[in-house]
């Protein structure tokens, strides 16, 4: 089972708007073979002590399936869930398990795409989730579940580092949970990196 813990937001977030965060409210991330997003300045402290500890555990480097699968602004969102959900069932290309309501209506997902949220709604939209994957090298980073001895380290780790699952279904999405509150592992790793950089 991957552990889930409720999420407690980042007290910054308190008046802010899912997916239409102000530049303050984000962090740049550069995310090996993926490029440079943004996270919550607080989830940017959690990923960084993630992939040192799992570079360091592992020899492996994470990362994001895609930029646009660390923080999504709303148009993002709105745009994903477009092409993964239609607002009339079709049997031939919708699932029946699985259903959004967004703008008054019902959205059917379509077959063989991964589910997302309702726009406005997705964790993504505050900057607090990362669709994590393995950089091997290569032209596309590697799924999580397909790198089982990576993936076992994430899912013995990631709560230390303030990171959980949100659903059992999507062992790829992870988000921060933690809130203002620091976890001690970041710090001990934030610590030891600021003792190396010393000279």
């Amino acid at each position: 089972m991957l552990p889930v813990v409720t999420v407690t937001l980042p007290s910054s977030l308190a008046h802010a708007q899912n997916g239409r965060l102000p530049l303050a409210q984000l962090g740049a991330v550069s995310f090996v073979g993926s490029g440079h997003g943004s996270l919550h300045p607080l989830a940017v402290r959690a990923w960084n002590a993630l992939t040192v500890a799992c570079i360091a555990d592992t020899k492996a480097q994470l990362t994001v399936t895609s930029i646009a699968d660390a923080y999504r602004n709303y148009a993002l969102q709105e745009q994903v869930f477009r092409q993964r959900y239609r607002p009339n069932y079709n049997p031939l290309t919708c699932t029946r398990t699985d259903s959004r309501l967004w703008g008054g209506r019902v959205w059917w997902k379509l077959k063989n795409v991964a589910p997302v949220a309702s726009p406005g709604t997705s964790n993504h939209g505050w900057a607090i989730a990362a669709d994590v994957a393995v950089w091997r090298g290569g032209p596309h980073p590697i799924p999580i579940t397909s790198e089982q001895r990576v993936f076992d380290w994430l899912q013995q780790n990631a709560v230390s580092l303030g990171w959980s699952w949100e659903s059992q279904k999507e062992p790829w999405h992870i988000r921060y949970f933690a809130g203002d509150a620091v976890p001690q592992r970041v710090l001990d790793i934030e610590a030891f990196l600021a003792g190396i950089s010393k000279p």
